[in-house]
C-alpha cells in the first residue's frame, strides 16, 4: 500500500529548501506527485514524505536551482551555453574530418590539420569572450547611466518642492493685478475734460 500524502505544500518545501510556490510548479511539472482536496473555492495540495525525501537524496534540496525564466541574466547565461554547446560540436566535427590517415606522411598532415583547427576553435572561443566582456561593461555603463540619471530626477523633485514651497497664495484679488472693474463698468480710467 502507497505511503500516505501526509504533508502539506509549506512543509514540503521546507523538507526541499525551496518556496511554496516551486513546490507547487514541481507538482504542476510531475516532478512531485500530489493529491489535491478543495475545500470551498480553494484547493489544498498535500505530497507524500517518502517521495520528498527520495527527491532530495537524489537531487539534493532545491535552493538556488530555480530561477525566474525572465531574467536577463539567465538568459544570457543560456545563450553562452547555447554557444560553448555549438563550439563543441564544431570542434568534435572538425576533429573528425582531421582523423589521422594511413602512413607516417599522412598522420602528420593530419596532425597539422587537427593543430591548425584547434587553433581556430581557441580563437573563436577568445573572440566569444571578448564579446561577453563587452556586453558585460555595456550592462555596467547602461547601469551607472541610469543611476545618474536618477539622482539627476530627484534633484530635481527636490527643486520643484522647493519652487512649490516658496509660492504663496494670494489673501486678496488685487494681489493678483487683475482689474476689479464691475460688469458693465469700463474698466478704463475715466478722463474729465
Amino acid at each position: 500500500m502507497p505511503a500516505p500524502f501526509d504533508l502539506t505544500v509549506p512543509a514540503a518545501a521546507r523538507a526541499l529548501s525551496c518556496s511554496p510556490p516551486t513546490v507547487r510548479k514541481m507538482v504542476d511539472d510531475e516532478i512531485l506527485h500530489a493529491e489535491a482536496t478543495v475545500k470551498g473555492t480553494r484547493t489544498f495540495l498535500r505530497l507524500r514524505s517518502d517521495e520528498v525525501d527520495a527527491y532530495v537524496a537524489e537531487h539534493g534540496p532545491v535552493t538556488g536551482r530555480v530561477r525566474r525564466r525572465d531574467d536577463p541574466a539567465i538568459k544570457q547565461l543560456s545563450a553562452i551555453r547555447e554557444d560553448i554547446a555549438n563550439l563543441r560540436n564544431d570542434v568534435h566535427q572538425l576533429q573528425e574530418v582531421a582523423a589521422p590517415k594511413s602512413g607516417d606522411a599522412g598522420e602528420l598532415v593530419a596532425l597539422r590539420e587537427a593543430f591548425q583547427l584547434q587553433r581556430a576553435a581557441l580563437a573563436l572561443l577568445q573572440e566569444a569572450d571578448r564579446e561577453r566582456s563587452k556586453a558585460t561593461a555595456l550592462l555596467m555603463d547602461a547601469m551607472r547611466a541610469f543611476e545618474a540619471a536618477d539622482g539627476k530626477r530627484r534633484e530635481a523633485v527636490v527643486a520643484f518642492d522647493g519652487i512649490v514651497g516658496a509660492l504663496t497664495l494670494p489673501r486678496q484679488v488685487s494681489d493678483l493685478g487683475v482689474d476689479t472693474a464691475q460688469p458693465g463698468q469700463d474698466p478704463r480710467p475715466s478722463s474729465s475734460s
